[in-house]
């Protein structure tokens, strides 16, 4: 029973950083030194942090997640790691939205609630959710079959 817990908290780790765009790119603690910045992204390593833990907990509250997370969960049975690689895709789609959302209007943790970043955090969040739900999902399943 404990390994089962620990794998799960573990597959959750993984799937739910898939959903960070931070994690799906090179970009993963600020805009590469190695890429030209002509946009002004952050070159702050405290970025990734900030973003995914500081922000979150100032401003991101379960309510938020609740009405992104709804509907039956989707079978990915016998194509989980298209579904993941799916969502890391996806999440990549989102690396220059992340930095100008940074550079526009700041993810700060002790500043005013902005609804543009928060919902930033909160979709991203949700689509890990659901990605979690539906491979928890398939893999109950994909148990039926021996």
């Amino acid at each position: 029973e404990q390994r089962i817990v620990n794998d799960g908290g573990t597959l959750g780790h993984y799937v739910m950083d898939a959903s960070n765009p931070h994690h799906a790119s090179k970009h993963h603690n600020r805009w590469h030194p190695d890429d030209p910045n002509t946009q002004g992204y952050t070159a702050d390593p405290a970025f990734h942090g900030g973003f995914e833990r500081f922000f979150v907990e100032a401003h991101v509250r379960q309510e938020d997640l609740r009405s992104r997370v709804t509907g039956p969960p989707a079978s990915v049975a016998g194509n989980a790691w298209g579904a993941i690689l799916g969502e890391i895709r996806d999440s990549h789609a989102h690396v220059e939205e992340l930095f100008r959302l940074h550079r526009d209007i700041g993810f700060d943790p002790a500043g005013p609630l902005r609804r543009e970043t928060r919902d930033f955090a909160a979709d991203r969040l949700a689509v890990g959710a659901r990605a979690l739900r539906d491979l928890w999902w398939s893999a109950w399943l994909e148990s039926a079959t021996p």
